[in-house]
């Protein structure tokens, strides 16, 4: 019965169409949530549904060799309708998933024992309007592609010149990745050699500060010089147009800018921070992306049982840093080699679940006792849950698999480094190459785990390294501590830019005039907190933290607060007193934080 199997690819198809409306009218304009999906997914979604209530009625008409009542038109009606059903079911976050299927089921058994006599209606409805619903589906396909196309082509045609002199710059962000986990910054364990090798060659600044505990804001801050408060109204909102950013500056500088964003959820298009580059690329057309695109498919290949039987438990379609390095080498080599170019790398190996390819899986440790939590995934992300019921083993299996990959991500930095000084190193040379993090992660220090949670130092404290042979020392390490909020002035002085519209100061003046010149300054970190029951009491209002002095001093949510001396311990592990003889010492920082007010001025 070809006409079933013709049924299902067009019920399919606009299943698809009605989900991608549904999510951009309800979910996107009226309730202002995110998608977390790439403009693709205006014509994966219907592919990817066609595909799926095909290959379920393929089932359906072999089962049917089996079983002649499953070979009926009104049981083709069944399968259709239930699978329509629950996939627009599925939409709604707070229903079950077992209730979608029971109130799939229930609706297509009434929807099949009405149509089952307009059965000829249907396949002739079918044939008529499927090769329009094709077009449709292709003419989004097309339209996605050129107007990204199209846009792209003639923004890089209308730059201006650059300045001859102007140089490549280059800002890799290792996300999630932590100072204390590195052996660049002292950890025992080899995580990090490709980089303890080329931090050599340039400055390393060991106690640099990230503005936020999670990747939107932080990302936020290393592109606008700004501090949370000044750019966000709520703690999940996308970066508003209200502030210049670092790569539109140096787009309207004559410089290519272009984006690779392997966390493509939360440093992605949707979150505001591909403004003012050219060429961006987060989400890609891939198997993994079509079937995450399907409401039902996502549902299904999320599954833990199905996870299980595969055993595989990474989030589905992640790019590797291999991914990243090729897509930033491609997009060079077919640019404008005359152009100066700046360039954002977003590596995502050691996010969540932690789960690095060989030989880095057992590099210091055995996966195996990793195996017995329970995963959630949801699209693009994957995490353990009931991590404080772990035992010291299993925290300790943790952290192994997360150095492995931090190690498996250190050996891809390694490649990019070797393809930046390739033939005379000259492209090394004309490169200003700044590598941070966004945030760190935690595991089980102060009762914590993962990060956007607390404001300690083990999501706070990130690696910062400025590798630029023309101007910046080999082998210069700065003690004092610095702020992410000023990588955007730092970028623009060492690309020679006079008037960057940034607020903070180049880092510059580390090497330049010497420790005197960040002493005095004050570091702000910032927490808006999220209204989730998963968090501590304190983490669901606004928290804030200041680095003064070698004072780390924290106050949570609910108004307490936390004091340590970060020189002397430097995993905060002893609280100091924060009144008596400290009163004095933090009196001022209490000041301070209380003249931060919300700027609010990308609103």
């Amino acid at each position: 019965m070809p006409s079933v199997l013709l049924v299902a690819a067009w019920a399919g198809a606009l299943t698809g169409l009605v989900e991608v409306f549904l999510r951009l009218v309800i979910q996107q304009r009226v309730l202002g949530k995110s998608l977390f999906f790439g403009p693709h997914f205006v014509w994966m979604a219907p592919v990817a549904d066609a595909l799926l209530f095909a290959g379920a009625a393929a089932l359906l008409l072999a089962l049917g060799r089996v079983h002649g009542g499953l070979r009926t038109p009104r049981a083709a009606l069944f399968l259709v309708t239930f699978l329509f059903a629950v996939s627009l079911a599925l939409l709604y976050p707070g229903l079950h998933r077992l209730a979608a299927v029971v109130l799939g089921a229930g609706l297509a058994l009434q929807a099949s024992r009405i149509l089952a006599p307009r059965a000829q209606s249907v396949w002739h409805l079918a044939r008529r309007s499927g090769p329009w619903v094709g077009a449709v589906v292709l003419a989004l396909a097309l339209g996605v592609s050129g107007w990204r196309s199209a846009r792209a082509w003639q923004a890089e045609r209308s730059l201006p010149a650059a300045t001859s002199d102007a140089p490549n710059v280059l800002l890799l962000v290792l996300d999630t990745v932590r100072a204390q986990s590195m052996g660049l910054y002292g950890y025992a364990r080899p995580t990090t050699p490709s980089l303890d090798r080329w931090a050599r060659e340039g400055v390393v600044f060991e106690q640099a500060i990230s503005t936020a505990p999670w990747t939107p804001p932080s990302h936020a801050s290393l592109f606008t010089g700004r501090y949370p408060h000044e750019l966000f109204a709520k703690w999940d909102a996308p970066l508003g147009r209200g502030v210049p950013t670092l790569a539109e500056a140096l787009r309207d500088r004559g410089y290519r800018t272009a984006g690779f964003v392997a966390n493509i959820e939360y440093a992605g298009y949707e979150q505001g921070l591909d403004r003012g580059f050219l060429h961006w690329e987060d989400y890609r057309v891939s198997a993994a992306e079509l079937v995450l695109s399907s409401s039902l498919a996502q549902t299904m290949a999320n599954s833990r049982g199905l996870r299980w039987l595969l055993d595989a438990w990474d989030i589905l379609g992640r790019k590797d840093g291999g991914d990243v390095n090729r897509a930033f080498l491609d997009w060079v080599g077919d640019g404008d080699g005359d152009r100066p170019f700046f360039a954002f790398l977003n590596y995502y190996e050691a996010h969540e679940p932690y789960l690095p390819p060989a030989p880095y899986d057992t590099l210091f440790g055995s996966p195996e006792p990793r195996k017995n939590w329970k995963m959630v995934h949801w699209k693009h992300q994957a995490k353990r849950v009931a991590k404080r019921k772990m035992s010291a083993a299993e925290v300790r299996a943790e952290r192994d698999a997360y150095d492995g990959a931090i190690a498996a991500l250190d050996a891809h930095l390694g490649a990019l480094f070797r393809q930046l000084s390739a033939g005379d190193g000259e492209g090394a040379r004309k490169t200003v190459v700044i590598l941070t993090a966004d945030h760190g992660e935690q595991f089980g220090e102060h009762g914590w785990f993962t990060h956007a949670n607390t404001l300690y130092r083990q999501v706070l404290h990130v690696p910062l390294v400025i590798h630029f042979p023309s101007r910046a020392p080999a082998g210069f390490r700065v003690r004092e501590a610095v702020s992410l909020r000023d990588v955007p002035a730092t970028i623009m002085d060492l690309a020679g830019v006079e008037g960057a519209p940034f607020p903070g100061a180049s880092l510059a003046r580390a090497w330049k005039s010497g420790a005197a010149a960040l002493t005095a300054d004050t570091l702000l970190s910032e927490f808006a907190g999220q209204p989730a029951s998963t968090l501590p009491r304190n983490s669901r209002k606004l928290m804030k933290s200041v680095h003064a002095g070698t004072l780390h001093y924290i106050r949570n949510g609910d108004g307490t607060e936390e004091v340590y001396d970060y020189r002397r311990d430097p995993l905060e592990e002893t609280k100091l007193p924060a009144k008596g003889a400290a009163a004095s010492t933090l009196e001022p920082l209490r000041a301070w934080l209380r003249d931060v007010k919300p700027n609010a001025a990308s609103r």
